[in-house]
């Protein structure tokens, strides 16, 4: 597919979204919309990009989506916590996995979980291959005086598209970030600066779905039937969770996890001893 397209290509591309990709139609129009957007800024004049045809596709399986909603109602996906974060520890352990692969995986888990970020931020889409301008390479993480600080290109919540620095701090427990990181650098051979940060040892890359495949593999077994699932965003949505029981204010459960545009720009200007407090005090939540 290479751009201009027409009318027959973007058929064949809302095919593959819901057939090859299981893209709900929803999300097909989103990415509709963005091709539109995409032929604009390479200077085209869009194809028409829902033509009559497009459109009951959508529709068919918009239906379709609701009538397997009601069939099988969607399983819940499980905010990461404390304990299970210790599981996940434990079970890391126990797989036929190198020991450097093994912290690699625990480090991506603390750091993502107590830098609320989004897989998406922290890992490449595929083991092969990546793109500079969005994936975190290994310049974008840096560890020094006891604090990671990660570039975030292009996040989510800032449309203009600007950098953010996220800084995640040493909490001296036993998810430690700062630790899990240092000690996973201390086994893996000298890092290149212009390749994804997290790579296992002969040198794929970790993605977002090999993460969760690993992550299924380890906490499947400790969730009851029906509860619901562990995945890569549980971790984003990790901190907010605690914080809430924590007797956090909105905003400030907004403002760590980047929740909106103008929580980027207060996260910022979040005082940094606010937030060093708020990882020592999560570390040594019990639940």
């Amino acid at each position: 597919m290479k751009i201009p397209m027409n009318t027959g290509k973007v058929i064949i591309f809302v095919s593959w979204l819901l057939q090859e990709r299981g893209i709900k139609s929803s999300s097909v129009e989103s990415y509709l919309s963005g091709l539109k957007t995409l032929h604009r800024t390479e200077g085209h004049n869009p194809p028409e990009i829902r033509p009559d045809l497009v459109k009951s596709i959508l529709a068919g399986a918009k239906n379709y989506d609701n009538i397997q909603d009601r069939i099988r109602p969607k399983s819940k996906r499980l905010p990461m916590s404390m304990s299970a974060l210790r599981v996940l520890k434990n079970e890391l352990n126990n797989l036929d996995m190198t020991k450097s692969d093994i912290r690699m995986m625990w480090a991506v888990s603390c750091l993502a979980f107590f830098g609320s970020f989004r897989m998406g931020e922290l890992l490449a889409e595929a083991p092969n291959s990546y793109d500079k301008v969005f994936t975190c390479l290994a310049k974008d993480v840096d560890l020094k005086d006891n604090t990671i600080r990660v570039r975030v290109k292009n996040p989510k919540e800032d449309r203009a598209g600007r950098d953010l620095i996220i800084d995640v701090f040493k909490n001296d427990g036993d998810c430690c970030p700062v630790k899990a990181l240092g000690k996973w650098w201390l086994s893996e051979p000298p890092r290149e600066n212009d390749k994804p940060c997290f790579r296992f040892a002969d040198g794929a890359n970790l993605s977002k779905r090999c993460f969760n495949n690993i992550l299924t593999k380890c906490l499947a077994k400790h969730v009851p039937t029906g509860t619901g699932f562990y995945s890569g965003h549980s971790f984003r949505a990790g901190i907010p969770s605690m914080l809430g029981e924590m007797g956090y204010s909105d905003d400030d459960i907004r403002t760590v996890g980047r929740w909106s545009s103008n929580s980027y720009e207060l996260y910022v200007k979040m005082p940094r001893t606010k937030r060093q407090k708020m990882a020592k005090e999560i570390a040594a939540w019990k639940n």
